[in-house]
C-alpha cells in the first residue's frame, strides 16, 4: 500500500498555468492554498492540523538567549574602529575575482 501511494504521490503531470511539471502532492498542496485562501473551513482545519506536525517542538528546559554586552554608543564605536583597522577585504586575495586581465 505504501508503495503504491508513494508512486501516486511521485507521478508528474503537466498543468497549463506552470512550464513545468510538477508532483501529485504538489498538485495536492496548492488545491489546499486555493481553498484556503478560498475561506473553506475544513481545508483550514485540516491544513493547520497537518502543518502543526512539521512545527518545532517547544521545550519546557528552556533555551539560552545570547545578547552583546552593554556599552555605551562611544565605547562601542570607537571599539569597531579599532577593529576595523585589524580587518582587510577578504576580496583583495581571491583568485576568483581578481583575475588577471590578459
Amino acid at each position: 500500500m505504501k508503495t503504491i501511494v508513494r508512486n501516486l504521490a511521485r507521478q508528474m503531470h503537466h498543468v497549463p498555468q506552470f512550464e513545468y511539471q510538477i508532483t501529485t502532492v504538489d498538485l495536492l498542496l496548492l488545491q489546499l492554498r486555493n481553498l484556503r485562501l478560498k475561506g473553506d473551513i475544513r481545508a483550514l482545519k485540516f491544513s493547520d492540523l497537518y502543518f502543526a506536525k512539521f512545527q518545532p517542538l517547544e521545550s519546557e528546559a528552556g533555551g539560552l538567549l545570547v545578547v552583546p554586552e552593554t556599552m555605551p554608543a562611544e565605547a562601542f564605536h570607537d571599539r569597531e574602529m579599532k577593529l576595523n583597522q585589524l580587518r582587510t577585504d577578504p576580496t583583495l586575495n581571491d583568485p576568483f575575482l581578481n583575475r588577471p586581465v590578459d
